[in-house]
């Protein structure tokens, strides 16, 4: 019943917010440009809500990867089960992201129904919903990867909170400081450039993937590399791109901490290959 409430308050969040917008601007008055830049400012509230909410719930599931096994005493049981490293981290992993992943299925319908009126693309749908992921993917792979190297605690998931809050917080304030904007991305109606920190963060990436801030063209920056001239030129395609890599990076990493310590005298990879050029067989 607490999931199918939380999935209730998530998809009511959403509807209202469309519903809001979307129902005063669907007068017989209106005209189809009217209705297509309504549409779109929609979908731009709803897609900044849905990231806002993926901000704070896939901590709240992931979290508890920290402390909940250690504080119920069961992982000792768990790493004595026939499971490998590998098992264990991704079971736990996608255990705490099944509900959140299902959260942004949920609520895909709902971001198509502003494509009626137009002013909405199907890869604006797909790029919001790819940061969103992608976000909860990092936050996740990082609960694990602090649960696993053995420093969980009751403060840390505090401290999980508030290193999260305080990272998208800083970035967007700074993002938006004139001296961290890039000259060769042209200025939007309000005068607002595109900072190089947008490839770092969820919600400046989201603003270039809506179309409110212009990313500059792969050509216009000579003055930086490659790699650097296609993070500015796409910066939400690097941001899902880095992300995804460094979920993967954290969880590998957490599979060599899982039975450290554990495996008092069991043959390990080392000592199998030491074993080959000794006389003795492997095991005597």
């Amino acid at each position: 019943q607490r999931h199918l409430w939380l999935r209730f308050g998530y998809l009511a969040a959403l509807a209202a917010v469309v519903l809001w917008l979307q129902i005063p601007s669907a007068e017989e008055s209106a005209s189809l440009t009217e209705l297509a830049k309504s549409a779109s400012q929609t979908f731009r509230y709803a897609a900044t809500t849905q990231l806002l909410l993926m901000c704070f719930l896939a901590p709240v599931f992931t979290a508890s990867a920290i402390t909940q096994e250690r504080d119920a005493q069961t992982f000792n049981i768990l790493i004595s089960t026939p499971l490998t490293s590998g098992q264990i981290v991704l079971g736990t992993l996608m255990s705490r992201l099944y509900f959140v992943i299902v959260l942004l299925l949920a609520g895909l319908p709902i971001f198509y129904m502003t494509m009626i009126y137009g002013g909405v693309t199907s890869p604006q749908i797909v790029q919001s919903f790819a940061l969103s992921a992608s976000t909860a993917i990092l936050t996740g792979a990082l609960a694990i990867f602090i649960a696993m190297i053995g420093v969980g605690t009751r403060r840390t998931i505090f401290s999980f909170y508030l290193m999260i809050a305080l990272y998208l917080l800083a970035l967007y304030l700074i993002g938006r400081w004139d001296r961290t904007w890039i000259a060769a991305s042209a200025p939007n109606l309000d005068g607002v450039r595109m900072s190089w920190l947008t490839p770092f963060h969820p919600f400046l990436s989201l603003e270039v993937a809506l179309n409110r801030v212009n990313a500059p063209q792969y050509a216009a920056l000579p003055e930086y590399g490659p790699l650097a001239r296609y993070a500015l030129a796409y910066p939400s395609t690097v941001y899902v791109v880095w992300t995804l890599a460094l979920s993967l990076i954290l969880v590998i990493v957490s599979m060599f901490f899982v039975r450290r310590g554990i495996k008092t005298g069991e043959p390990t990879i080392l000592s199998n290959i030491v074993a080959r050029f000794r006389r003795q067989t492997n095991g005597e």
